[in-house]
């Protein structure tokens, strides 16, 4: 009596080189949706802050300002702060709060396009401070470009 039990050594060859070539041929398009989920993901995560800081701004009845840059440079951004200005003097003191919120690797603010120059300022009623007009957040992923739009009234949303 003969066993014949388990693989001979081409069987497993085949399997293996079956699901080796299976393998390589989704990691493209596994490495694409990656790329494509952190480039949303840099898109919703300023959306998401925007508004959370104009919800701040009307719950707790204090400005919030939400700056980028750092005021001479509004290009090539990978950050931005979050500030509760209880006082109303657009001055960071040690008594307020200042969140500072990095994007994804790979996500840029490739330019800011705001009046004031690079800050949304949400006054207490969550519209945004009395002469700012909004503007424009454009965002640089390897996907290309995407763009935000900010309108007076304090709404941010992709055109």
């Amino acid at each position: 009596m003969v066993c014949t039990r388990g693989f001979t050594l081409v069987e497993l060859l085949v399997t293996f080189v079956v699901a080796g070539i299976l393998i390589a041929s989704s990691v493209p398009g596994f490495m694409k949706s990656l790329r494509v989920h952190r480039d949303a993901q840099g898109r919703e995560q300023i959306i998401q802050h925007l508004r959370a800081a104009r919800q701040l701004a009307i719950t707790r009845h204090c400005p919030v300002i939400v700056r980028f840059g750092d005021g001479t440079v509004t290009t090539n951004v990978g950050n931005y702060t979050v500030h509760e200005d209880t006082n109303g003097d657009r001055i960071v003191q040690s008594t307020e709060r200042q969140v500072l919120r990095t994007l994804p690797q790979g996500v840029l603010l490739s330019q800011v396009m705001l009046a004031p120059v690079d800050s949304l300022i949400f006054d207490i009623s969550g519209t945004l401070w009395p002469g700012s007009s909004g503007g424009q957040l454009v965002l640089a992923t390897r996907g290309g470009l995407d763009t935000l739009m900010v309108t007076a009234v304090g709404m941010v949303y992709r055109p």
